[in-house]
């Protein structure tokens, strides 16, 4: 006797009929087809839960130079010890000391020309460049605006005792042309430098640590 169902996909056979009206099955074979093997059923896809609040971390935050790297916020002040210390280096090729004479015209003195003065201000205008473009690039720290603070100090006290220094030379000239001596340009330009540089290393920022992140 033929069977009533489909051994392939199940479904009812009509009457005498030697194929299935639905895969085709012959039910004189004693095998299904290969073809009709029916689907097999899709388990519904499922999300995994959540994990609780407690166990979610805080990624971590860039580090300094990463900050740089990714357009952290420029430093205005360390831009101006940066730029201090180059005022106080183009200080000490300038001139110091000026001198206007009848017939001989201007003659000026800068203070390499001086000698062991005008070598200080070049060493602390350098070290206040660097200073101030280290603190640039990774953040500013205590020995930054320490650093600072003491060649600002330095470049300002040079700039005091070389002035009174000049003051005395042009008093040691002749009367006649005393009032044609003047200060040069380069004393101001060192004492300013190292004033500015003073005032700006309080404001100096400090490098921020990254946030220590709990692995529990």
């Amino acid at each position: 006797m033929a069977s009533e169902f489909c051994p392939s996909c199940g479904t009812p056979r009509t009457g005498s009929f030697r194929f299935c009206r639905k895969c085709q099955f012959d039910f004189d074979s004693t095998e299904p087809l290969a073809s009709s093997t029916p689907a097999q059923p899709v388990a519904p896809s499922v999300s995994p839960p959540a994990p609780p609040a407690h166990q979610l971390q805080t990624p971590p935050q860039a580090g300094p130079s990463q900050m740089a790297a990714s357009g952290r916020a420029l430093d205005i002040a360390s831009v101006v010890v940066a730029g201090a210390g180059a005022l106080i280096l183009l200080g000490a090729f300038l001139p110091w000391i000026t001198v206007t004479a009848p017939l001989v015209g201007t003659i000026s003195r800068n203070g390499l020309d001086g000698g062991g003065d005008g070598l200080i201000a070049v060493v602390a205008g350098l070290a206040l460049g660097a200073i101030g473009l280290s603190a640039i690039a990774a953040g500013g720290s205590t020995t930054h605006r320490v650093a600072a603070v003491v060649l600002g100090a330095v470049a300002v006290g040079l700039a005091i005792l070389d002035y009174g220094n000049v003051q005395d030379r042009i008093r040691s000239l002749d009367t006649s042309i005393q009032t044609l001596g003047s200060v040069g340009t380069g004393l101001y330009a060192v004492g300013l430098g190292g004033l500015v540089a003073m005032v700006a290393s309080v404001r100096m920022k400090r490098a921020k640590k990254a946030p220590q992140v709990s692995s529990a």
